[in-house]
């Protein structure tokens, strides 16, 4: 939203999505730069593990949209909590195999949580944040993890369909000149 309301003029949608933002790490942010997907009601439980927290969507998509507030807004705040969200990512997450986890290591994992997975799409989305976060802070180690991102994804390209797409738009950004 964001993105597009600066790319249309439309002040009232940045502003929307400047105040979206803070709303979701307001309410859904947790302690150490983590987010959960959603908050347990009162009478549900509680525990440490429980909502899983730092899972790689919660933290890839808030920071992706947290780099568009900060373009669109001009809001270096915003960009400070993409960089935490990314940081986040690279400490909890990253495979040294190459790729971020669909999701940390818990005590007791629930369901699928058990299997951990280094999702395409999701990493293609990941490659495409560190590029922008190269491209905004100037920071070089954000262009090699989106380096690594890419090699480790590239062998697999040919297997998706419109995921495909997604890190091919990486690629781009990945060799595009600076603007």
């Amino acid at each position: 939203l964001a993105r597009a309301g600066q790319w249309l003029e439309r002040g009232d949608w940045v502003e929307r999505a400047s105040g979206a933002l803070d709303t979701l790490l307001e309410r859904m942010g947790t302690d150490g730069d983590r987010l959960v997907h959603f908050r347990p009601g009162d009478d549900e439980d509680r525990s440490d593990d429980y909502p899983p927290t730092g899972l790689l969507g919660d933290l890839l998509h808030p920071a992706r949209a947290a780099v568009a507030v900060a373009d669109a807004a001009d809001r270096d705040d915003a960009l400070e909590h993409a960089i935490r969200l990314a940081r986040t990512m690279k400490d909890t997450l990253w495979d040294e195999a190459g790729g971020f986890q669909d999701h940390p290591p818990a005590r007791k994992p629930l369901g699928t949580l058990r299997y951990p997975d280094r999702p395409f799409e999701e990493n293609a989305l990941a490659a495409r944040l560190h590029i922008r976060l190269a491209r905004r802070t100037g920071d070089r180690s954000y262009r090699a993890v989106a380096e690594r991102l890419l090699a480790f994804l590239a062998p697999y390209a040919g297997r998706y369909a419109v995921e495909g797409a997604t890190f091919a738009m990486a690629v781009e950004e990945f060799f595009e000149r600076t603007r």
